[in-house]
């Protein structure tokens, strides 16, 4: 077992430009205010909002159904190796889907090799817990199958970083196919509430100031307990987890969630590669804008795909 840290510091000029546009967001009411908040930025501030995209020219991109969930399947034209990265994107459980994955999807196709598949399940309000935990469960018996014999990697921000750690545990509990390895951008990894949930409010830019944790913890469990590990993966038996890489930042209500997973993990004998940035934004290597286009954001893909090559060689 061993757990290796980065401490690094994201101050690039990208970087700062992106977490000074996030912060204004912030102040003027957030994300959900922007209507209101569009007329008061200036044309370069306005420049962050465009959505990311990525080179659709370098995946041949598949959609299809499972059980009624929608899936894309990206494969990539050059340097292709067998195996299936299952990439399940964040949102607070409330936003998000395949389509609008491709960007974080094409690029760990390219550093990767593999396959990425990308899912659209159900969200909240509408469906809160267990709605996608057991979306999730379905595209990834559909992919043991369709990948029989083939490596599977499981990877995942924000909520989607909850729902790769669950997958991880619900595979163990089910008897599905053990991951070859495990990466969370920034998971939420314990509802029950830790510390940085309160003590990051302020300095939390894309989540910060709206009491965003406790908001999206009441609504996503619906009455369930918070500690279940289909709730919070990190209360769960993490004995027997494949390798996994944890990346995270210090000024985000989640810090302590990804902390919390990296020691608990190790104690559990898992192999952990944890990357802590000092600065930049929650979920940054993921964010669904031009704000994720920082050198720190190409770090982070390419000891991404380092980290899952070294594994899977």
């Amino acid at each position: 077992m061993t757990l290796t840290r980065q401490d690094l510091k994201a101050d690039s000029p990208q970087m700062r430009g992106a977490v000074a546009f996030l912060a204004k967001i912030r102040d003027l009411g957030g994300m959900m205010n922007m209507r209101e908040i569009f007329p008061k930025l200036t044309d370069a501030e306005r420049a962050y909002l465009a959505p990311s995209q990525a080179d659709e020219s370098a995946v041949d991109i598949t959609s299809d159904t499972v059980d009624g969930i929608g899936v894309e399947l990206l494969e990539p034209k050059t340097g292709k190796r067998p195996g299936i990265l299952y990439y399940i994107h964040g949102g607070a459980f409330m936003y998000g889907d395949a389509e609008l994955s491709r960007p974080i999807a094409i690029d760990l196709a390219k550093v990767t090799g593999l396959t990425v598949c990308t899912i659209s399940y159900r969200l909240m309000p509408k469906d809160p817990f267990p709605a996608a935990v057991d979306d999730c469960t379905a595209v990834y018996r559909w992919l043991a199958d369709r990948f029989a014999g083939e490596p599977i990697v499981i990877a995942g921000d924000s909520a989607g970083g909850n729902l790769t750690m669950v997958m991880a545990l619900e595979g163990k509990r089910l008897g599905l196919p053990r991951p070859a390895a495990l990466v969370t951008y920034s998971l939420v990894g314990d509802f029950t509430g830790l510390p940085s949930w309160t003590e990051n409010e302020s300095s939390d830019v894309a989540l910060g100031g709206q009491n965003a944790g406790t908001a999206v913890a009441r609504m996503y469990c619906n009455g369930h307990d918070p500690s279940d590990p289909r709730i919070s993966p990190n209360l769960g038996d993490l004995t027997g987890l494949p390798p996994l890489k944890i990346v995270v930042t210090t000024n985000e209500l989640l810090r302590d969630d990804s902390l919390e997973l990296a020691d608990k993990a190790s104690a559990a004998g898992v192999d952990v590669d944890l990357q802590v940035w000092d600065g930049g934004f929650h979920a940054f290597p993921t964010y669904p804008t031009v704000a994720r286009l920082t050198p720190e954001t190409d770090r982070v893909i390419r000891e991404t795909g380092a980290f899952i090559r070294d594994i899977l060689a």
